[in-house]
């Protein structure tokens, strides 16, 4: 491969150590954390889980699409590196990616798992997507929520893949799976919000900023109930000894939402950082903290949205 790539993965490297910065850690101390909290999740998993392979290939294909860059963007890379340079710049990319998950499934001996990780990545390489020839995916959101309309879109696959993972547990009567897929399906509307969208676009909002967060908090909340109630239905009232777990997985989805649109704006218009992500796990971990919480994130909120509303 030519020195075109080469410089390519020298810029990545480059924004991955800005982005280590403004998230407020060094990058060794922030790569030694990330590495302890992978390995403590899939400990996790293959010891919590009955379904613990279907759900770690589950994990593994969507950390491996996470980040995934638009069309315009993947357009421009092919017309500067060529086909061949821009098939070895999305395999190094996914490889990376998929790279902690096929060593920890050969760790657990399960070589059809690491197989399988593999197959999807090389699937991932592989396609392209070709927004011109394929409709605009519709959406129950309306305009509602554009990041509930993005995530969906570009989330699409999972979020079916997730579907028929909860058809897979009620078929085989495995209430566990499915309340796992549920709390995860919760995480990735919540995770719909974290990406940071450009000034212009608070900006147009003629409100004032509690007009503003609230009308943003409202519609996330209306957008997940549509984005949930089928998977709540289908469990609550074919696993009915489990509507109790239901319903506290649905009301900490709501509660986690809340906070991390609260918790977004908090620190806008940059992104979330070590202290609200701290203050996030600590509060969501003792409820009891939680309307405390809110109500600093609000303040710091208004106080950013006032010099941009």
């Amino acid at each position: 491969m030519g020195g075109n790539t080469t410089y390519y993965f020298k810029l990545q490297w480059k924004r991955l150590l800005r982005w280590s910065e403004d998230f407020g850690l060094p990058f060794p101390f922030l790569a030694i954390l990330s590495l302890g909290l992978f390995l403590i999740g899939s400990i996790m998993v293959f010891y919590k889980i009955e379904q613990a392979t279907w759900v770690y290939l589950l994990l593994a294909f969507a950390f491996m699409g996470a980040g995934r860059r638009s069309e315009a963007i993947e357009k421009r890379l092919r017309l500067l590196y060529g086909s061949s340079d821009y098939l070895f710049i999305k395999f190094v990319e996914i490889s990376l990616k998929a790279l902690p998950f096929v060593l920890f499934a050969v760790y657990q001996k399960e070589i059809y798992l690491a197989l399988g990780i593999l197959g999807l990545g090389l699937i991932q390489v592989l396609f392209r997507k070709k927004s011109r020839a394929v409709p605009v995916l519709p959406t129950p959101f309306k305009r509602w929520a554009f990041e509930f309309v993005i995530g969906f879109r570009k989330y699409f696959l999972l979020i079916m893949l997730l579907y028929l993972l909860i058809a897979i547990a009620v078929r085989v009567n495995n209430a566990n799976l499915g309340l796992v897929i549920l709390g995860f399906l919760s995480c990735l509307s919540a995770a719909f919000y974290i990406p940071v969208e450009p000034i212009r676009i608070v900006w147009q909002h003629n409100l004032t900023p509690n007009q503003f967060l609230c009308r943003k908090i409202g519609y996330a909340l209306l957008c997940q109930f549509l984005y949930l109630i089928p998977a709540i239905i289908i469990l609550a009232f074919l696993f009915p000894d489990f509507h109790w777990a239901v319903f506290i997985i649905a009301m900490m989805a709501t509660l986690i939402l809340i906070t991390v649109v609260l918790a977004k704006y908090s620190s806008y218009p940059r992104e979330i950082g070590v202290l609200q992500s701290f203050i996030m796990a600590l509060s969501l971990g003792l409820p009891v903290l939680l309307p405390f919480v809110w109500w600093i994130f609000f303040r710091q909120s208004k106080r950013r949205l006032d010099v941009i509303l």
